[in-house]
């Protein structure tokens, strides 16, 4: 890709697993895998201002978060 992914996953999510988040995350040189710790399929099904940083952050300046960030639902 022209520019790094930033993947986001749910820990419990019943439809794409944690584990194939990591699996697309590491397929792809300098993506980043943004994990909320919440139950869901999406991340909007357990609203997190720390996600939604991070991913306006993203989208607006290309800045993908620290390696390991873990948000929590609000």
């Amino acid at each position: 890709t022209a520019h790094p992914l930033l993947v986001v996953s749910l820990r419990y999510d019943p439809v794409c697993p944690l584990s194939n988040a990591q699996k697309v995350t590491a397929r792809y040189r300098g993506a980043r895998l943004l994990v909320q710790n919440s139950h869901g399929h999406c991340s909007p099904t357990a609203p997190s201002v720390c996600t939604a940083k991070h991913v306006r952050r993203y989208f607006e300046k290309g800045v993908l978060p620290a390696e390991g960030i873990v948000c929590e639902p609000d």
